[in-house]
């Protein structure tokens, strides 16, 4: 389920920006644009956190399919700066319910967060490497067979989830009385670091990437491989994340967010060759794949099992602010500055969170990898 959603999600990251260049939209106004989507993914991250306590994480997700689906064909409909802004705050609503309820659903289980994480973030990344290349080579023929496609791919994802997920009882209700806030976590703090960084990547890779390399007059269908090629960057780096495990965290946790801004960093440098700009957006990939396995898994292992949705939800939330504030804080700099330069000062300040999380001590739970006592939320079976 997770890679055929994420196929649809890779389709749109690339089509959505060509159309509004082929619109003849402003390059700032492309950002302010694709920021969009990043309120209402905040704002679904954080009502989810609460809406699972309601209903099943399961209807969650599928619901976020056929909204991803909506949001495309919306787009067919017009190219209205209007209408566009209509389908990204949707496609926004659709990432924040399906990441918080997919994350949620596989750190309910006893086993290690990490590992299960890892999992599910490698699968999703072969469709995020899958759907930009497809949706390159569509969106050459037309915009509207890319977007139809993109479309048709988010119902399917609907219909996979509601066949595959398990069907698992709402969360538990908090418990009474007075208890520590989720932010006080040493982890949960930390996850939430991990989460602005690789939100920040995420929110680049879907605005002024693709702009970058467009400016550079390279073709729509290279546009989407070098997208395809920071995707794949990021497989490895879950993978890398899945090996690792619990064991080097706060190592993953520095190269991750060192390799990202860097990455970005030299991408705006070395916009006008293609070769060097692959080498760069995939060791920034490589970081950022780190740190989306990273982020969720370690505030949810800071926390006890009943809380563990409340932390991957607040955690989801720094990523989904980060993706507002890149591409907004990206086209600010365009007023002042050239599109290569402004990605370049972009990616030096995703690297903060190496200073803010660098005193940070007690990361995990010290029962976090081992048999947890009885878990107050039904196990995956």
């Amino acid at each position: 389920m997770s890679f055929v959603y994420s196929a649809a999600l890779g389709m749109l990251s690339v089509t959505l920006p060509l159309l509004a260049l082929a619109a003849h939209y402003s390059r700032p106004l492309i950002g302010v644009l694709t920021a969009l989507s990043a309120i209402t993914q905040l704002v679904a991250r954080l009502g989810s956190a609460r809406a699972m306590r309601y209903v099943k994480d399961r209807n969650l997700a599928t619901a976020a399919c056929v909204t991803i689906a909506s949001s495309a064909v919306v787009v067919v409909w017009s190219h209205r700066v209007a209408v566009f802004a209509v389908a990204e705050l949707i496609q926004g609503l659709a990432r924040g319910m399906f990441w918080t309820g997919t994350q949620a659903h596989v750190v309910r289980s006893r086993k290690k967060a990490v590992g299960r994480l890892a999992t599910v973030n490698l699968v999703s990344s072969f469709g995020l490497l899958a759907g930009p290349p497809v949706a390159g080579l569509l969106a050459e023929r037309s915009f509207a067979t890319a977007l139809w496609a993109s479309a048709g791919v988010g119902v399917v994802a609907a219909v996979v989830a509601r066949a595959t997920m398990s069907s698992l009882d709402v969360f538990a209700p908090p418990p009474k009385g007075p208890r520590q806030r989720v932010w006080s976590f040493a982890g949960v703090r930390v996850g939430c670091w991990a989460g602005t960084t690789a939100g920040a990547w995420r929110g680049l890779i879907g605005s002024y990437i693709p702009v970058a390399l467009r400016a550079a007059s390279e073709s729509s269908t290279l546009v989407g491989v070098i997208v395809g090629v920071a995707n794949g960057a990021s497989i490895l780096g879950t993978v890398a994340m899945g090996i690792i495990g619990s064991r080097r965290t706060r190592l993953a946790f520095g190269i991750g967010v060192a390799l990202a801004g860097v990455g970005i960093t030299a991408t705006g440098i070395a916009s006008t060759s293609p070769v060097f700009v692959a080498l760069f957006i995939a060791a920034s990939g490589f970081g950022a794949g780190l740190l989306q396995t990273l982020g969720p898994a370690t505030a949810a292992m800071s926390v006890e099992l009943a809380r563990r949705g409340d932390a991957v939800a607040v955690a989801g939330s720094f990523r989904a602010a980060a993706l507002f504030v890149s591409p907004i804080g990206t086209a600010a700099l365009l007023d002042v500055v050239s599109l290569p330069a402004a990605l370049g000062v972009a990616g030096v300040l995703i690297t903060l969170p190496l200073v803010v999380a660098a005193g940070a001590r007690n990361w995990l739970r010290a029962d976090s990898d081992e048999v947890a006592p009885p878990n107050p939320l039904p196990s995956t079976p």
